[in-house]
């Protein structure tokens, strides 16, 4: 499924948010940097490893309490070997000599303007409390190989696809840190990306390292 006019309309904000940033002073703007860990949910997620992302945030605070920006992304998964050969045997019992290689990737690139909600804990600001959420540009690519050999013969078969789509996010954190300085954020993220048929879904654990504001 492709949403061109959704992405183009995401990545425009994305850049007016940078260039906001920069208009209103350093003061005023959060960069942050982080990774994560990432479990594919839904249809089929049973078939993909546990995965991983790295990703940078921008944000500018409009008021002591919102801040508007967005997040860079890049995520990916490598495919469950025994689960889809297991997956394989159980459709084909008859064909138990069958030997399996299968290699691959699934990684998906996010652009997605965001906007967050801030409550503080205590007075000094070194815990804070957030919600987010946002909506934009999903970049996603997935590559394979699969080989299968029987009585000394094989066959291979490769497949390279991707595809840009709309989707969102939404998720909720802890910030500890006073501000201006240097600050932790753990948060998790569940994102749902609009792709052809079954909707494409995962869940991500965030930690994070702030500066500014």
């Amino acid at each position: 499924m492709s949403n061109k006019p959704f992405c183009s309309v995401a990545s425009l904000i994305f850049l007016i948010c940078i260039a906001a940033s920069v208009v209103h002073g350093q003061n005023q703007t959060i960069i942050g940097l982080g990774g994560g860990i990432s479990k594919a949910t839904g249809d089929g997620s049973e078939f993909w490893k546990m995965g991983f992302n790295i990703n940078g945030e921008l944000f500018q605070r409009v008021s002591e309490n919102v801040l508007i920006g967005g997040r860079l992304t890049y995520n990916r998964w490598n495919p469950d070997e025994e689960a889809l050969e297991n997956e394989v045997r159980n459709e084909f019992p008859g064909f138990s000599d069958l030997i399996f290689d299968i290699s691959g990737s699934l990684s998906i690139i996010e652009v997605i303007p965001t906007l967050r909600l801030v409550s503080s804990v205590d007075r000094e600001q070194q815990v804070q409390l957030f919600v987010q959420m946002g909506a934009g540009y999903y970049n996603l690519r997935s590559a394979g190989q699969v080989t299968v050999s029987y009585m000394g013969k094989s066959v291979t078969q490769s497949m390279d696809a991707s595809e840009s789509d709309f989707g969102f996010d939404f998720g909720a954190g802890i910030i500890v840190g006073g501000a201006g300085h240097t600050r932790v954020s753990v948060y998790p993220m569940y994102s749902i990306v609009l792709t052809e048929g079954e909707s494409t879904k995962y869940f991500v654990i965030n930690l994070g390292i702030t500066f500014g504001g």
